[in-house]
């Protein structure tokens, strides 16, 4: 051990003091060698004991380190299962969400398209009706000019004319329709024309198939049904009308005959035309 100079003379007396006192107590051991055989026990005792202690406490701080760090593995394992368990769900609830938001849309475009599909047929049953009567009418005024000409009120040549005039003004009131459904009405909105500078609609998209119950049966069962029930309304009218006809015809004879009045024939005539036509209906 080097010696060192201390200036302060306390201090340096201190120092050879300690000195001189570990060379004695050094002394007094080799002069007794189970007093030094104790100390030498003593001090490895007690190196042996602070080591094991202090190997212990690392060991159980180790411990302690490891079982924190596994808690936090197990921790971020269950949150990832977590995680993945929220994703799924959010996942499925968007989907859904996204479901729902195209049946909507898809119910909206049905009931639009359902609503055009009502109001073309009911403005083309309406057409039908006006027709029907524009035909019924001129029965009627040809049934008049039968009676003035067998009156002998008009001439058969004058009669002809009127027959012309009735039967062109029904013609072509019929076409005028008839073309104009055809070709310039739109054929999804009843009151909305197409003029020839615009393009030709698109083709309106398939529907898609029914589920639960066959549309397409029904729609053609709905469609015959329909068609039945306007020839069967047809037939009615035309037998009204040749009925109705018939007796205009008898009334003329009865009247020529003398059997009956003008005013007679007239409210007779017009009470079987009503009654024709409103009990066929």
């Amino acid at each position: 051990m080097s010696n060192r100079t201390y200036v302060n003379p306390g201090i340096a007396a201190v120092v050879q003091d300690q000195q001189l006192e570990r060379l004695n107590f050094a002394t007094g051991l080799r002069q007794d060698p189970a007093g030094y055989s104790q100390f030498q026990q003593q001090n490895i005792n007690a190196i042996v004991t602070d080591i094991t202690s202090r190997k212990q406490s690392a060991f159980q701080k180790a411990q302690i380190d490891l079982g924190r760090y596994m808690d936090m593995h197990h921790n971020v394992n269950f949150y990832k299962t977590r995680s993945g368990d929220v994703n799924n769900i959010t996942d499925a609830i968007l989907q859904n969400n996204n479901k729902i938001a195209n049946l909507i849309d898809q119910d909206k475009m049905n009931s639009r398209r359902q609503f055009e599909i009502n109001e073309w047929y009911n403005y083309d049953k309406l057409e039908t009706l006006f027709i029907l009567q524009v035909v019924f009418m001129a029965s009627l005024a040809v049934a008049i000019v039968m009676f003035w000409t067998k009156k002998g009120m008009i001439t058969v040549g004058l009669a002809g004319v009127l027959y012309g005039l009735l039967g062109l003004s029904v013609g072509g009131t019929i076409l005028y329709k008839y073309f104009y459904t055809e070709g310039a009405r739109d054929v999804k909105l009843w009151h909305r024309r197409r003029f020839a500078s615009t393009p030709a609609p698109p083709p309106s998209p398939s529907c898609p198939p029914a589920t639960g119950s066959n549309a397409i049966s029904d729609a053609m069962d709905y469609a015959m049904k329909a068609a039945l029930k306007a020839e069967s309304c047809g037939s009615n009218i035309n037998r009204g009308l040749t009925k109705f006809t018939l007796g205009a015809a008898n009334q003329v004879a009865a009247m020529e005959s003398g059997k009956t009045n003008l005013l007679q024939q007239l409210g007779v005539t017009g009470g079987v035309a009503l009654g024709v036509v409103c009990g066929k209906q």
